[in-house]
């Protein structure tokens, strides 16, 4: 019970911080709204950031996807800058590496923390 009440309080949390900060600014791409968040954040806490925008994490980037990312999205990522992406395992996850010349790493520790998150709303 008391870690219900403390995962909704930090939903709550990141709902407003984000919010509030104007973070949920989404560019549209083929018929969908993309999202690069800044979380500093693990796993969990950058999933409840795409939900607080009304947004779910978008899946490995690839093909016309992927170069949206990089040349829109994280623009000014620094290189080898992480983010977050929807895939969770059995507390491996899987994240983006911007600008590593297409070699990406596919998973780590989801209490790690990632720069960034990919979020994808319809």
């Amino acid at each position: 019970m008391i870690k219900m009440k403390l995962l909704i309080l930090i939903l709550a949390t990141v709902a407003i911080s984000y919010q509030l900060n104007g973070q949920c600014q989404f560019t549209p791409f083929q018929g969908l709204n993309y999202a690069l968040i800044t979380t500093n954040a693990n796993w969990n806490t950058s999933n409840a950031a795409c939900i607080a925008c009304g947004a779910q994490m978008m899946g490995m980037p690839s093909g016309a996807n992927q170069t949206f990312v990089e040349q829109t999205l994280g623009a000014n990522a620094p290189a080898w800058s992480t983010a977050w992406v929807n895939g969770n395992s059995g507390g491996w996850c899987q994240f983006y590496t911007f600008k590593s010349n297409g070699k990406q790493f596919f998973g780590t520790n989801c209490e790690s923390n990632a720069t960034y998150v990919l979020c994808v709303k319809q």
